[in-house]
């Protein structure tokens, strides 16, 4: 069995209240796998949040050791621990303590300029940030022209501009609305997965608590774990969260961005309150990715807009969005995958990019999705042979590596 990443041992931490010390909690053992996603749940005042302080280096233990990997971090002095947490541990707390005097952009690009990185090379990292977490168009405006869930989407791409191996979170939905609380849960809980983070969430939500890998409660200053029981596919079904990585080996030769679709894909089914991702939410995946080559053809064909108004007016209205652990691939989209690695092969393509998703759809010619592409013009032989004419045969995608996306 490998070793976890992050493992504390026999932790405690007391504070001087007059003559007799306050024990928050004393001798607690806490292992975390790599590239888990841990919720830590508790009472308030059960030390939850001095935890996390002590796992991110931003407090010292009274007592016992926490090491991240083959470092020992509690015993390092303030400023190799300052340096460490700026290269290694991304923080995103209930407040979102950003500057208000500072633009998104500006505020995001911090933790880079203050580890010395050049402004351009910062304002870049930072920007691509931004427009992971749906807020390219909001980089120029200040803290307080933003709503409580624009303050903290800035607050995660903050978090993870410096590329961490690790995400911290302190109640990161305790401040915001039900609405807005679970799009930045889905938001953290596909960055764990594309970031290949090793993930510890402070809340008090149950609901998201149960969507982490596993659960453990601070009571009484002493840990209980609990593992959570996930819901089993149906027949047929693919479901894209698995406790590690994919449940089909196929998502394995999937390129970075064919991956983000599928993420997409998810967040826009959950949105529309669908039990199932269809082909039309893949349609929308597709068209958030507006940097991969599938979205060339897309918008010189029609605008994104006119799409999504042409899909919601198809989809019937729900109260409230899904909050669904996983969700499962519709028939329909599960034939559109497997249309797509038949294109990669066909083409001779090493990887399954988001061109090769937008041919899948056009082959399930009697999907939603298809009805659409069709409508604006889109063809499957024309875009085959603009395929083979621009990307070469045999091409080597960059292919997702520690530290790259993926879903």
């Amino acid at each position: 069995m490998s070793e976890p990443y992050i493992r504390a041992r026999n932790l405690a931490k007391r504070y001087r209240s007059g003559e007799a010390p306050l024990v928050v909690f004393e001798g607690l053992d806490l292992d975390v796998e790599r590239g888990e996603m841990l919720a830590l749940v508790g009472e308030s005042g059960a030390g939850k949040s001095t935890l996390l302080h002590l796992l991110g280096g931003l407090d010292s233990p009274s007592e016992g050791t926490i090491h991240y990997g083959e470092r020992e971090i509690s015993g390092l002095a303030e400023a190799d621990r300052a340096d460490f947490r700026n290269r290694e541990i991304g923080f995103v707390w209930q407040i979102h303590y950003l500057l208000p005097e500072f633009t998104a952009l500006e505020n995001v690009m911090m933790p880079l300029l203050i580890r010395g990185v050049a402004h351009s090379a910062a304002a870049a990292e930072s920007v691509a940030r931004l427009d992971e977490v749906g807020l390219h168009a909001r980089a120029s405006h200040r803290a307080g022209e933003l709503s409580g869930g624009e303050q903290q989407r800035v607050v995660v791409a903050r978090a993870l501009v410096a590329r961490p191996s690790v995400l911290l979170a302190d109640e990161p939905t305790g401040n915001l609305d039900f609405r807005t609380g679970q799009m930045i849960f889905d938001l953290l809980a596909g960055l764990h997965r594309s970031h290949r983070l090793t993930s510890v969430l402070v809340t008090h939500n149950q609901a998201f608590a149960r969507r982490c890998d596993r659960i453990v409660t601070l009571d009484k200053g002493g840990l209980i774990p609990e593992s959570v029981t996930r819901p089993q596919p149906e027949a047929g079904s693919v479901y894209l969260e698995g406790q590690r990585g994919f449940a089909n080996p196929m998502f394995e030769r999937y390129t970075e961005q064919a991956r983000r679709v599928i993420f997409f894909a998810r967040y826009e089914a959950s949105q529309f309150g669908s039990p199932y991702i269809e082909t039309e939410h893949l349609l929308l995946g597709l068209l958030r990715e507006d940097k991969a080559l599938a979205n060339r053809f897309l918008r010189s064909h029609a605008a994104v807009e006119s799409i999504r108004k042409q899909i919601e007016g198809h989809t019937a209205p729900r109260e409230e969005v899904s909050t669904s652990v996983d969700l499962p691939l519709s028939h329909e989209c599960m034939r559109v995958l497997a249309y797509g690695a038949e294109e990669a092969e066909r083409l001779n393509h090493k990887h399954i990019g988001t061109e090769h998703l937008l041919l899948g759809l056009l082959r399930e010619e009697k999907c939603f999705a298809a009805e659409i592409l069709y409508e604006c013009g889109l063809r499957l032989t024309t875009i085959r042979e603009e395929l083979q004419r621009i990307v070469p045969d045999s091409i080597t995608r960059p292919h997702p590596e520690a530290g790259s996306g993926y879903l």
